[in-house]
């Protein structure tokens, strides 16, 4: 739902948030290290409303800590107003990391440092942010996605059964078949 520049923060954020069952509140500080093309493209957005919510880091990052998910209902004009998402993203900082430059575009690597109140350290680097061929969502999760794109536009039998003529493509002997089915 964000800047594709941003993801590989935001995953970052989400894997320390998982692995450490951290929660935004018990952040200090967290500092992003990012490509200079990342930089270029989000440095200097503010999250004023919800579109430029997308391409502005610290939102992105903190909404990743405090709610444990960035998707489309991230990026609304509660969330904007949100005093939690506020603080948050004034302790969240991002600096251009030149060593990662050698690496973009193949990779599109971030680092993200977190420091907890109580003084504990975490690290997590991204190189292929979700999504990406090298990094592929598992079939679950694409699902889930689909659902969760979908669900105000298509009624939850409608999006099933897309979901299961699109796992079973190999079996329809053609596609026109598909759009008669759906």
């Amino acid at each position: 739902a964000a800047c594709f520049h941003a993801h590989p923060s935001i995953d970052a954020a989400l894997a320390i948030r998982s692995r450490h069952a951290l929660r935004g509140e018990q952040v200090k500080r967290a500092s992003a290290r990012i490509t200079g093309a990342a930089m270029d493209v989000l440095a200097k957005v503010e999250a004023k409303t919800p579109w430029a919510a997308k391409f502005n880091l610290p939102f992105c990052i903190a909404t990743a800590l405090a709610y444990g998910s960035v998707g489309l209902e991230s990026f609304t004009e509660e969330r904007l107003s949100d005093p939690v998402l506020q603080t948050l993203m004034g302790k969240v900082q991002m600096a251009h990391d030149p060593a990662l430059d050698a690496e973009y575009p193949d990779k599109w690597p971030a680092v993200l440092e977190v420091e907890t109140m109580g003084g504990q350290p975490f690290e997590a680097r991204v190189d292929y942010p979700k999504g990406d061929p090298r990094n592929a969502m598992t079939p679950k999760e694409l699902v889930d996605k689909f659902h969760m794109l979908t669900r105000d536009v298509l009624p939850d039998e409608k999006r099933s059964r897309l979901v299961e003529l699109c796992l079973g493509l190999e079996q329809i002997p053609t596609m026109s078949t598909f759009f008669d089915e759906v």
